[in-house]
């Protein structure tokens, strides 16, 4: 899914755009996090296919393997560097929507005056009663003072062409899956807060695609915390919520049985990330470590959920 993104999410002529602006401006350092665990909910629209949360300094090293190719330009390296946290959704086909950003970072205060010179761009009214910049040329529409940045692009939707798209979610934004702030902060484990930390829209759905065939219990959520280790090495730690303990148990059965009989023919993507360790059960919830991933590993991982 992932890859054909790639292919129509065009952030380059913003990047230069911002370049120069940009460069006057110093990299993050001491950057507080604007989330904490109490948070509800996210800035962000409902129907995305994945949420994600990071520490973009911390995750930097994960983010880079993220295929869109624009992340590896020197453009998105000299944003990336003004960035602190980010928090993104990446919508299904069926969505107008194709992403959506909200970033906390040190940002150039003289953004307007750099859209409002160039012909490509024309001020918007959200429907929140907040300015933007739309581009149709680029389907991106962005907000940016010198504290945040709120970015999104549309789809090419057959003969309508540019579906202009709000960077800006109506309140309160997208609800946060119930544990998920625990998970992300790792209140059951002695591990330090995950740099990057996704769920899944559609867990059912997800799980259905990953075992087919495979009796299986109705999961309702998918955590999933990346963490990097060695030089080039990572670990994830993957939560599966189901409605109730004994599901849970049902489900670390499953898994446990999957795992007995999985072998170098299997999915090695699959393998990796929920059958290399027992599933440790909390509850209702279901928390597996996966096994030492490279980067090879962790890119093909992460094109499954995106």
């Amino acid at each position: 899914m992932l890859k054909k993104l790639s292919k129509k999410i065009t952030l380059f002529s913003f990047l230069c755009f911002l370049l120069i602006i940009l460069c006057t401006c110093k990299t993050i350092s001491n950057f507080n996090d604007p989330f904490n665990e109490d948070m509800k909910f996210f800035p962000l629209e409902t129907g995305a296919s994945v949420y994600f949360f990071a520490n973009v300094q911390e995750a930097r090293s994960i983010l880079e393997l993220l295929p869109i190719r624009e992340l590896n330009n020197n453009q998105a390296k000299q944003m990336l560097d003004k960035t602190g946290f980010a928090a993104g959704a990446l919508f299904p086909k069926n969505n107008s929507r194709q992403f959506q950003l909200a970033a906390w970072g040190k940002y150039p205060g003289n953004a307007d005056i750099a859209f409002s010179v160039n012909k490509s761009w024309e001020k918007m009214r959200s429907v929140t009663g907040q300015n933007y910049w739309h581009s149709a040329a680029d389907r991106l529409s962005i907000a940016m003072n010198t504290r945040q940045a709120f970015i999104a692009q549309s789809k090419t939707i057959g003969a309508l062409g540019d579906m202009q798209t709000d960077p800006f979610s109506a309140p309160p934004g997208i609800k946060i899956p119930e544990g998920f702030n625990d998970f992300r902060f790792n209140k059951n484990t002695p591990a330090a807060k995950a740099p990057l930390s996704l769920w899944i829209g559609n867990p059912a759905s997800m799980i259905q695609q990953l075992f087919s065939g495979i009796a299986r219990f109705p999961v309702q959520q998918i955590f999933i915390s990346f963490f990097p280790q060695n030089e080039n090495q990572y670990e994830a730690m993957i939560r599966l919520q189901l409605e109730n303990a004994s599901q849970a148990r049902g489900m670390s059965a499953i898994l446990n049985i999957a795992g007995g009989f999985s072998s170098a023919s299997a999915d090695m993507q699959i393998t990796s990330l929920f059958l290399a360790n027992q599933p440790v059960q909390y509850e209702n919830n279901l928390d597996i470590k996966s096994a030492v991933l490279n980067r090879s590993d962790i890119a093909k991982i992460l094109s499954m959920f995106f």
